[in-house]
This record gives C-alpha cells, structure tokens and sequence, in this order.
C-alpha cells in the first residue's frame, strides 16, 4: 500500500552521495594540489616510486610531521587526499618487498589516512575509487 506521506528524500539528488550524472562515479575535475598545508604529503605521494626504488621512503616518512586532516574541507580536497595517503601507505608497508613489509604503520602516516578515510567513508587502503576514479585527467583540457 503507497504512503500519502510525502518522501523527505525527494527530489532525489546524486550530489548527496558524490556521484555525477555525467560522470556517474568518477570524479568530475579531480584537484591536482592539496593546499600547501599538506604539501608533505603531496611530495612523498609524488616521489613514491623514487624513494622506494631507494629504499628511503619509509625514512622521509618517519620525518614527515602529523599533519591534522579536519582543515582538508570539501569532497574533492578529501580524495586528493586519500590518494596521497594510500600511495605513501602502501610504499611504506611494501618498500622492501614482500619478506620485509611493515607491519605497523607510524602514527603521523596512520592517523590521518584513518581519519580521511573514515570522513568518505572508504577503507584505509588503496582502491580503485583511489587509482582510477579520482585519479585521471584529460588530455585535452577543451575535449
């Protein structure tokens, strides 16, 4: 039996749940810059694939300050975010391969990747969400 009551819902809107009618759930315009707060981040995320290959990441990480996630203030700040910090996470955990994986992370890494992925409601890890969702730009910036 249909309820007279008026649905609270209604209208129905995908920007409650980030997701785009044009791009479904893919990220429209992902942010390519933190604000420079977080620019920590940014660099050891940028420079991954170097400091591992030099097995230093695991050290600049232990340098980096515990940065405070709340400043990181709209969706898109949130998932450039969480892409950084899965990417620096799992460098760190797999830096020497898989006989030498961290099994603890330090706390200035830990906390806030928990914090920003409890905020979007994501697993501290990184995902396809991460890697290919909000993790692409065009080629043609008019196309």
């Amino acid at each position: 039996m249909a309820s007279s009551t008026p649905d609270p819902q209604w209208p129905f809107s995908l920007d409650r749940y980030c997701v785009s009618e044009d791009y479904g759930f893919i990220l429209p315009e992902p942010l390519a810059e933190l604000p420079p707060y977080y620019q920590p981040w940014m660099d050891l995320a940028r420079h991954a694939t170097d400091l591992i290959h030099t097995h230093t990441l695991r050290s600049r990480v232990h340098q980096m300050p515990q940065l405070d996630a709340s400043f990181l203030q709209s969706h898109r700040e949130l998932r450039l975010a969480h892409l950084a910090l899965s990417v620096v996470t799992m460098g760190y955990v797999w830096q020497e391969g898989e006989n030498g994986t961290a099994k603890v992370l330090p706390r200035n890494l830990a906390v806030p990747y928990w914090e920003v992925s409890q905020r979007l409601g994501l697993p501290p890890i990184l995902t396809h969400a991460d890697g290919v969702l909000a993790n692409w730009r065009k080629r043609d910036r008019e196309g």
